[in-house]
């Protein structure tokens, strides 16, 4: 299991462990390291996919900024968007 997890990512965290176990067909005391790793791999590309939903969202909000005319609100959230 990854450091400490906030509420979010333990959810991540279990549900990467429970498509595991669904998908290997074995409980979760008899994993392997190569089913741990795949716990990992699957916990990771559910974190990035959280991020990338975030940043979609930002870019929507600012282009609706832009166009209700708040330029200055819009151009901070591209420079924000710009340092990730």
């Amino acid at each position: 299991m990854p450091g400490r997890l906030s509420k979010r990512d333990e959810k991540k965290w279990q549900k990467a462990k429970r498509t595991v176990r669904k998908q290997k067909g074995k409980k979760q005391s008899k994993f392997t390291d190569r089913d741990w790793g795949l716990t990992q791999f699957i916990f990771k590309k559910m974190k990035k996919a959280e991020l990338h939903e975030r940043v979609l969202i930002l870019v929507k909000t600012a282009n609706a900024l832009d166009a209700i005319g708040e330029i200055a609100v819009a151009d901070s959230i591209d420079d924000i968007l710009e340092s990730i």
